[in-house]
C-alpha cells in the first residue's frame, strides 16, 4: 500500500496538482482556520486551540477546556472531527507532493530519501491521534483524565516535531534540486 501511495505521488507531483492542493491548503490556512480560532478566542476570553500549543500539562489542558464553555467545547469537538480531519490530509498531501517534485530533481531514483515523501502522512496520522485525545477530553468534560491529557500532550509535541522534520527535509530537498538545476 505504501508503494502505491508513493507511485500516486510520483504520478501527480506536477505544477498543476501542486497548485490545486496549495489553493485548498490556503483556503484552510488563511480562511477557515483563522475564523474558527478567532471565534474560539472571543468566546473563551482569549484561549486558543489546544492543538496549536507545543505541549501542555493536564491542568493547563483542563483550564483551557473549561474556558471554552459548553458551546465552545461542542464546537471545538466538531471542528476537530471535521475540519481538522480534512486539513491534515491537505497539508500532508501538499508537503508530500512538493517533496516528491523536488526529490525527482535532487536524488537518484533509488535514493533512500525518496521514501521520505510518505513522512507527511505520518504527521497526518499523529494529528489524527491528537484529535481523538482532544475530542475525548472535550466531550467527557467535566470528567478529567490526566493520563489522557499527558498522552495527548506528548502526541501534540510529536506532531510538531515530525511536522518540522518533514518541512526541513522538503526545504533541503528543494534546495538540492535547485542547486542541481543550476549545475546543468
Amino acid at each position: 500500500m505504501l508503494e502505491r501511495v508513493r507511485n500516486a505521488l510520483e504520478e501527480r507531483a506536477n505544477g498543476k496538482t501542486i497548485g490545486a492542493v496549495a489553493i485548498a491548503f490556503l483556503l484552510f490556512a488563511a480562511g477557515i482556520l483563522p475564523r474558527i480560532q478567532a471565534a474560539m478566542k472571543a468566546e473563551s476570553g482569549g484561549v486558543g486551540p489546544i492543538d496549536l500549543r507545543l505541549r501542555y500539562t493536564p491542568d493547563e489542558a483542563y483550564r483551557m477546556i473549561e474556558a471554552y464553555g459548553e458551546h465552545g467545547r461542542r464546537r471545538y469537538a466538531l471542528v476537530e472531527s471535521t475540519v481538522d480531519v480534512a486539513y491534515p490530509l491537505t497539508y500532508a498531501t501538499l508537503i508530500a507532493l512538493v517533496f516528491t517534485y523536488g526529490s525527482r530533481r535532487a536524488y537518484r531514483h533509488d535514493h533512500p530519501l525518496n521514501k521520505a515523501s510518505l513522512l507527511p502522512y505520518g504527521v497526518m496520522l499523529v494529528d489524527y491521534v491528537e484529535n481523538v485525545g482532544i475530542v475525548t477530553m472535550l466531550l467527557r468534560y467535566p470528567a478529567r483524565y490526566p493520563m489522557l491529557a499527558r498522552l495527548t500532550s506528548v502526541v501534540t509535541l510529536l506532531k510538531w516535531i515530525s511536522f518540522g522534520v518533514s518541512m526541513a527535509l522538503t526545504v533541503v530537498t528543494l534546495g538540492i534540486a535547485g542547486k542541481n538545476r543550476l549545475h546543468k
